[in-house]
């Protein structure tokens, strides 16, 4: 069965971002305005991207996507 790579990529995606933004957490300013501007304009950007690049329309097997999914979970409990 293959299905798009969307919806694993934008999952991935937001893990890293959520692994990342924990890990340099200490080192963001308090504003709350400011630290969701710098948690999701990556996000946006990437999802940008991956949608000019038509990467998100290229097919896979769904056990491809569902690793990418979990590697985006886990990088987020890893970094926590």
């Amino acid at each position: 069965m293959l299905i798009r790579l969307r919806i694993p990529l934008i999952l991935l995606t937001l893990g890293l971002m959520s692994g990342i933004f924990q890990l340099f957490s200490s080192f963001l300013p308090e504003n709350y305005i400011y630290l969701s501007f710098i948690f999701l304009l990556p996000i946006g950007i990437a999802i940008y991207v991956f949608e000019k690049t038509n990467l998100a329309e290229k097919k896979v097997p769904l056990s491809f996507g569902i690793l990418l999914v979990v590697v985006g979970v886990i990088t987020d409990f890893i970094m926590k």
